[in-house]
């Protein structure tokens, strides 16, 4: 604030004794003001202090959903290696019980009596089992058909029809036996049970196994030729008999 006083001075020099005072303030512009300046100091801190602090926030948040996000993956990847874990288990375990069945049906398959076969709706022989070599007196070639080892024996043809209904129908027919060929020439009596293997409603193939029953079968035709000559010889000591009680009367 300031003190303005004013003092009359007359001709010759003569002041007057009182002096006018007048009192008045100069006010600063406004961008000299204590308020415009704390206003100016809070708008240029405001990016200074509050972005920071902002950006700190989303920071943060960012990391908690970041970590959110890790675990939750790190949650579903521990799973996935569980039931991978329990899958590579479970297979291993199937691989070694079919290794298992596998050794077992190749057990059975070569060191049984029986020989076994799988041959085709058209009669082409797909597998064979080694005891073919027994059976037969030689090892099937891959281009064997079923009718080659058959022999023209009429009982062979009751065999064929049963093949015949087996592909035709689907169903398994009943035991039957035939004579095959062998290689050295000779022949061998065989019983047959077989199955058609039935897929998508028909049959495609047939399985079965072959029984030697070569021996059974000449014991049993010994023993019939046996009961024959027995029924013969009691004929004849029949009509001997009855010859010697006529020749006994006259």
């Amino acid at each position: 604030s300031y003190l303005l006083e004013a003092v009359a001075e007359g001709p010759g020099g003569v002041r007057s004794a009182d002096a006018a005072r007048v009192g008045f303030t100069v006010l600063p512009s406004f961008w000299q003001t204590l308020w415009f300046r704390g206003g100016l100091v809070l708008l240029l801190g405001i990016p200074f202090i509050g972005v920071p602090h902002l950006r700190a926030r989303r920071l943060e948040s960012e990391r908690r959903r970041l970590n959110e996000l890790v675990d939750t993956r790190t949650a579903e990847l521990r799973e996935n290696n569980r039931l991978l874990e329990v899958e590579v288990g479970e297979r291993k375990n199937a691989e070694v019980a079919l290794r298992v069945s596998e050794g077992r049906i190749r057990d059975i398959l070569e060191h049984s009596t029986n020989l076994f076969y799988v041959r085709s709706r058209a009669g082409r022989l797909t597998y064979v089992s080694p005891q073919a070599r027994r059976f037969l007196g030689y090892d099937p070639p891959d281009t064997l058909r079923w009718d080659d080892l058959l022999t023209d024996h009429p009982t062979n043809e009751t065999a064929r029809a049963a093949t015949r209904a087996a592909i035709e129908t689907g169903r398994r027919q009943p035991t039957y036996e035939l004579e095959l060929a062998r290689g050295d020439g000779g022949t061998l009596w065989v019983e047959v049970n077989e199955a058609p293997v039935i897929r998508g409603g028909a049959a495609v193939s047939i399985v079965g196994a072959l029984t030697d029953v070569t021996d059974a079968k000449k014991a049993a035709d010994d023993r019939d030729r046996l009961e024959i000559q027995l029924r013969q010889a009691q004929k004849l000591e029949a009509v001997g008999r009855l010859a010697g009680g006529i020749a006994h009367d006259f």
